[in-house]
């Protein structure tokens, strides 16, 4: 009997999941599902839908894995990557407190980003919402001192890009759910927003009106051309001299690749992530594909790329792609993602929806909260479904603007 090959994918988030799919789908394709044996190593065992932690309802950007994986035959691996060795193709994992080791044919890289705080002092006391368990603490603090208080709750974030302004906007939607859900009253929190540039422009002057409106309908303290120097209990200094006190301090700065990628050993961009080639790939380790937050992947001629499930889950669909034609001997294809999108959740306002890297505003209020639900609710989540040919549809590298998507349910 033929030994099967191994193609081992570190990290079952977007680019991770969509990897698996993609491959499992190519394989079908190829009718050589009995040559390759697909398995998958992640910290737990549900993918996390990360650009909803913002949101009131974490319990649903829990998806469990074996959901969409074992309709796929892909083997789903608890577990938490300890060490990559190029050399002998070998992963190192723990299990419990057990190590293993794992032999690869093929390895796609996909353990994304985390949070790496800026050199401020005390930054690493503040909350944050990169993970489900800590925006799961911050809402469930949250709810706790609203249910308890008598005086208004002060809430600063610190950093106006975009998940700060989501944050900050969504926040009084956030309290009306929690004094429904609860059935208590409250004073009306108040909610700062602190940034080194103007809050309303870091998004691009076509929709600077659109992000102040929303802030203004929030209710939202933004502070404008802050360098923050300290953080000290609850208070944060900024400007050198400045003062506010806030009873959670919540911090959106600082993203940075998933530290195993220095294990790679490669060229490496100042966000941490490493330089692949047009097919993903490592240029010294071809049978070595990375994507998403890990891999510096240009999604063209002329743009470097972002951290972001919009590029993470395309280039998951090309490496799964990639790393199946390469163990099959087939063509594989280059990576690039011509569109560019940005829509974002401006809470009560609605949201807006731009294209381009210019950011050309398409839509805007409550016309672009529905294209922005459809992303968050449904566009980024793997398929419902037990179908297998459903699934393996899915692994279709063709991108399909957010857009077009809505309009085509």
């Amino acid at each position: 009997m033929r030994k099967l090959k191994q193609l081992v994918i570190l990290g079952a988030g977007h680019a991770g999941s969509s990897a698996a799919i993609s491959a499992a789908s190519h394989l079908n394709q190829l009718n050589k599902e009995n040559e390759v044996q697909i398995t998958i190593i992640n910290q737990s065992p549900n993918l996390t839908i990360r650009p909803r932690l913002y949101e009131y309802e974490l319990e649903q950007t829990q998806v469990p894995l074996q959901q969409f994986l074992q309709p796929l035959n892909v083997t789903l691996l608890t577990a938490s990557v300890t060490n990559i060795d190029l050399i002998t193709q070998t992963v190192s994992y723990q299990q419990a407190q057990s190590l293993h080791n794992l032999s690869y044919d093929a390895l796609i890289v996909a353990l994304g980003s985390q949070l790496v705080h800026p050199n401020i002092a005390g930054i690493d006391k503040t909350c944050n919402i990169d993970s489900y368990n800590a925006a799961l603490t911050f809402r469930d603090d949250l709810v706790k001192a609203l249910s308890h208080t008598k005086k208004p709750i002060k809430i600063a974030i610190l950093g106006g890009g975009i998940t700060g302004v989501e944050l900050a906007t969504e926040l009084p939607v956030t309290f009306k759910k929690v004094a429904k859900e609860y059935g208590v009253q409250f004073p009306e929190p108040t909610i700062y927003l602190l940034d080194r540039n103007i809050i309303s422009k870091n998004m691009g002057l076509a929709i600077e009106n659109e992000i102040q409106q929303a802030l203004d309908m929030a209710n939202i303290h933004c502070i404008n051309n802050a360098s923050i120097n300290n953080i000290t209990d609850n208070n944060i200094i900024y400007n050198e001299t400045a003062s506010l006190n806030a009873d959670f301090i919540v911090s959106t700065l600082g993203l940075h690749a998933n530290n195993v990628a220095t294990q790679l050993s490669q060229p490496m961009d100042n966000l941490g992530r490493v330089y692949v080639n047009e097919y993903l790939q490592l240029p010294n380790y071809l049978n070595c594909f990375c994507a998403g937050d890990i891999a510096h992947a240009k999604p063209d001629e002329s743009h470097e790329p972002v951290m972001s499930c919009q590029q993470g889950r395309p280039q998951g669909r090309y490496a799964g792609f990639n790393a199946i034609s390469f163990l099959c001997n087939q063509a594989m294809q280059a990576y690039s993602q011509q569109q560019y999108v940005t829509c974002i959740d401006l809470g009560a306002y609605g949201a807006v929806y731009t294209e381009g890297w210019e950011r050309k505003l398409i839509k805007s209020g409550l016309e672009a909260k529905k294209i922005k639900q459809h992303i968050n609710q449904e566009r980024i989540y793997p398929p419902v479904t037990q179908d297998k040919n459903k699934l393996l549809e899915a692994g279709a590298l063709e991108f399909i603007s957010p857009l077009n998507s809505q309009e085509e349910r």
